[in-house]
């Protein structure tokens, strides 16, 4: 896939809907098929210090695991994010996700993709494998 490739908002198979218990979330605006990108977002790479710093913002809940883990004595020294430029930020979890998210480092975007065939109105989710700092729905 070349960089002409990427898929961008305005060419995403999906819309913006606001759902009554979760807000905002994406919806597919077709029929996708298994497998396909629905989008390959632009991101911004931070550090743990930066992502820290970005958790007392509402933006502390958009943004993705790019690469590193903390290590044995809370050690983020190789941790990174990255904020996504597109409409991945928007997607909302379920325990059994139609859809995954995984970082291009080559790239530098989160790729997100669909793990089932999804249906024209179905919401598209991801599971954020994290621990959840709401109920789910």
């Amino acid at each position: 896939m070349s960089l002409e490739s990427i898929v961008t908002p305005e060419s995403a198979p999906v819309v913006v809907r606001n759902d009554p218990l979760k807000g905002r979330g994406l919806f597919a605006a077709r029929a996708i098929a298994e497998d396909e990108v629905i989008e390959a977002a632009p991101v911004a790479i931070i550090d743990a210090r930066q992502a820290s710093l970005l958790e007392e913002t509402p933006l502390g809940h958009h943004y993705f695991h790019w690469n590193g883990d903390e290590g044995d004595e809370g050690d983020e020294s190789g941790w990174r994010g990255a904020v996504a430029f597109g409409l991945v930020s928007l997607v909302n979890h379920a325990d059994v996700a139609n859809a995954g998210v995984w970082p291009d480092h080559e790239r530098q975007c989160m790729i997100l993709a669909a793990l089932r065939p999804i249906a024209e109105g179905e919401e598209i989710t991801i599971h954020y494998d994290i621990d959840l700092w709401f109920e789910a729905h």
